[in-house]
């Protein structure tokens, strides 16, 4: 056991040096390209300017096609219930935001332990807002429709958040593979 321990760990400095020499030797080379990596760099900003700009007027609109279709929705009850669904989640996303501008004060090093816990109780209160605020709006909505369709709209309104991520996780991957295709 203590022979394939060091015969291992030699092993292991072996390649390490050798790749190490291999890094020195690609450093010195004037053969290998040196844009190599700005072509990756590029590559991470690539397709920004074939990509359509964000509308977030189209964005709500898909959402609300698709939560009235996945939560069986009537067109009135949608024209209803949609338009609260969008106040309420501005105001989460500004509630959203404040939370974000005192997790970003809490990145300072120097941060005392009491400012940090003043931090901590900030958030703790602005998280409760959120609550209230979902709780104020689910209740204005159950005067237009059952609560068994907020159920279902609610349901559909996680699906769409899932669904947008995948498409833009699938469009990032259908491009890097044009990319890649380019190249070749």
């Amino acid at each position: 056991m203590k022979r394939w321990v060091i015969f291992s760990v030699v092993a292991l400095i072996q390649l390490s040096m050798a790749a190490k020499a291999d890094c020195n030797k690609c450093a010195t080379d004037d053969k290998v390209p040196q844009k190599q990596w700005a072509d990756k760099r590029q590559f991470n900003n690539s397709g920004k300017e074939n990509r359509p700009a964000f509308s977030p007027e189209e964005y709500m609109k898909k959402e609300d096609e698709f939560i009235t279709k996945r939560a069986k929705l009537s067109a009135s009850e949608a024209s209803a219930v949609c338009p609260l669904l969008h106040k309420m989640k501005d105001e989460q996303r500004k509630i959203d935001h404040q939370i974000q501008h005192l997790l970003d004060q809490g990145k300072n090093d120097d941060l005392s332990e009491s400012s940090s816990k003043t931090i901590l109780k900030k958030i703790k209160e602005l998280n409760v807002q959120k609550i209230e605020i979902q709780s104020e709006y689910q209740h204005k909505m159950l005067t237009s429709i059952s609560a068994q369709k907020l159920l279902q709209l609610l349901q559909a309104d996680i699906s769409f958040d899932r669904f947008m991520l995948k498409k833009m996780f699938v469009n990032k991957n259908r491009q890097e593979e044009q990319h890649k295709n380019k190249k070749e």
